[in-house]
């Protein structure tokens, strides 16, 4: 498979949201407590609102069975490992301040695409290929995504 045929499998949208929404949608992640039970309504109806518009962007076939919304929060040396996500489809919300690094990579046919971390970029893409996301180089920037599964 050929670097352009990897990426016709993988779509990227970006300034698809406000600024107004993004700095709302990284106050609440950056005010969340993670530790506990996560009761924050607010956050979980915010996802499930993005998921429904989303669902329009990506003109996904209806009706679609969103399985898990996942957070990952990563900080400098919290690179992921290459792994694979179960389900037809998944879309990726990165969410914050840019910094160098943060780059999320898909590898199919051991051909990497990396994608550079953009504050409000989407990316939609095969969970059954195998990805990772890295984290940003400086020891102070947390790299926030948001994971849809379906």
């Amino acid at each position: 498979m050929t670097n352009e045929n990897l990426k016709s499998t993988t779509q990227v949208k970006d300034n698809i949201f406000d600024t107004k929404y993004l700095v709302d949608m990284l106050e609440l992640l950056n005010n969340t407590d993670f530790k506990k039970h996560n009761t924050n309504f607010t956050l979980v109806e915010m996802y499930v609102k993005m998921y429904e518009y989303l669902e329009e962007v990506f003109k996904l076939k209806r009706p679609t069975i969103l399985n898990s919304i996942n957070v990952n929060l990563q900080f400098k040396g919290m690179n992921g490992s290459y792994h694979k996500d179960y389900g037809t489809k998944a879309i990726l919300f990165m969410i914050g301040e840019e910094a160098k690094g943060g780059q999320f990579i898909i590898k199919k046919n051991n051909k990497e695409e990396k994608i550079t971390f953009k504050n409000g970029r989407i990316v939609c893409f095969d969970p059954t290929a195998e990805h990772r996301g890295l984290a940003f180089t400086d020891p102070y920037k947390p790299r926030y995504t948001v994971q849809f599964l379906f």
